[in-house]
């Protein structure tokens, strides 16, 4: 590749990326620009290490009669934490005849390169943005039956039509059973038709075997290895990953380790002013952390119209809000409530930034320069070098937690 090609290569990347960088990410994912921040812990590069403050010295203060003996020693309880690192990836490509098309029109080059690194750039956020939304599984819609030949219906596990798959499109993943680890359709090739009033029809071509109710749809290849999200983290349960509980605390044994967490056991129920403010005043009198710590509320398109018709019903004036980065939110009692089209439905969560981090060992979202400051690399075929370039975006890190009692939740809620 002609020298004055590869600056140009290089340039596009730098310009179009990384100058765009936090106005892109701010707009399209509030909790990506609320928690990332570069890892200030000792990365060992396959994962981090927190130490959580997990008991009181329960003698302390104790009462002893008068020339009585002190009580006996006691201590503070610490627990060790660890958090893998995932790793995230994404790639473009440009082929061998539009790079010497540059040499002629370099103008024409850099605004088809720009249309790719955009691409790629809000593909990669609105990935990254489900991610951290959901609980660590990577789910993308759940069988509803047991279904074993092509044609089923896939929802959210919860009877709603909501799904992380766009319609009409075509895409290869694996079914993953319900114990989140055997692979019941591997590298299937799933159709998606026609949104029903519950549900998405699909139809597929490959081998599924012993599927039922609750299994789940992933990237193929992808079963374990996507960033944790807010609804495994903010939760009175864990996770479900075969990973001990979250971060290797299993909530039977660490009855401290859950979220400050308000369902009704499945049953959905209306929403309330009474239900949404239980999750703010459970933070303040059951955790270490304060009410006002918690700086939006986050819930789906459909929670957030119940909230604003719950207003009229009360004849209560409906506050808007403008956030940092373009976000409009409603106000309740001084607290955003804010949209996020990738949050799970029939859920408020009051996520707290000083109780989670996103972690990142790569500087948040970044290209791969493969240590000789070049993005871009000859793609390689499967009989030797082939007439394009591939550059790639990388993400490595994790969505971890620190003090979990200090978020909380509110779910089975009629939206």
């Amino acid at each position: 590749m002609a020298a004055n090609v590869a600056t140009t290569l290089a340039d596009a990347l730098k310009t179009f990326y990384v100058g765009g960088q936090n106005e892109q990410l701010n707009k399209k994912s509030i909790l990506y620009s609320r928690f990332v921040k570069k890892s200030s812990l000792d990365v060992t590069g396959k994962s981090y290490t927190y130490l959580l403050h997990t008991g009181r010295n329960t003698n302390a203060g104790l009462g002893m009669s008068e020339g009585g003996n002190f009580g006996t020693a006691g201590n503070q309880g610490y627990k060790a934490v660890t958090i893998p690192n995932r790793y995230l990836s994404g790639a473009l490509e440009i082929t061998g005849p539009a790079i010497r098309a540059a040499k002629a029109n370099v103008g024409a080059f850099v605004d088809g390169v720009k249309s790719e690194v955009d691409g790629l750039t809000n593909d990669f956020i609105r990935n990254l943005n489900r991610q951290l939304n959901g609980n660590g599984t990577g789910w993308l819609g759940y069988w509803t039956a047991v279904d074993d030949t092509s044609g089923t219906v896939i929802d959210d596990s919860q009877g709603n039509a909501f799904i992380h798959l766009d319609g009409a499109g075509v895409y290869t993943l694996d079914l993953i059973d319900t114990d989140n680890s055997t692979v019941n359709g591997n590298g299937i090739v799933v159709t998606v038709g026609a949104e029903n009033a519950n549900d998405w029809t699909v139809t597929w071509t490959g081998t599924v075997a012993s599927s039922g109710d609750g299994d789940y749809l992933v990237y193929d290849g992808t079963i374990n290895t996507e960033v944790m999200g807010i609804d495994g983290i903010i939760s009175a349960s864990d996770p479900g990953l075969p990973t001990g509980g979250l971060q290797g605390l299993a909530v039977a044994t660490f009855g401290y380790w859950k979220a400050q967490s308000f369902g009704a056991s499945g049953t959905k129920r209306d929403l309330s002013f009474e239900l949404m403010q239980k999750p703010l005043t459970r933070i303040d009198t059951h955790s270490g952390a304060n009410a006002s710590d918690v700086p939006f509320l986050l819930a789906n398109g459909p929670i957030y119209d119940k909230y604003c018709a719950l207003c009229r019903a009360d004849k209560r004036h409906v506050n808007t809000m403008r956030l940092d980065g373009g976000q409009t939110a409603v106000d309740f009692n001084g607290y955003p409530l804010v949209i996020d089209p990738q949050t799970k439905r029939n859920t408020i969560f009051y996520p707290n930034p000083k109780a989670m981090e996103l972690l990142t060992s790569s500087d948040g979202i970044t290209w791969a320069d493969f240590l000789d400051g070049e993005q871009f690399k000859m793609k390689v075929g499967s009989s030797g070098h082939a007439d394009a370039y591939n550059a790639y975006m990388v993400f490595y890190g994790n969505f971890a937690c620190k003090q979990r009692n200090a978020s909380g939740v509110l779910f089975d809620i009629t939206d």
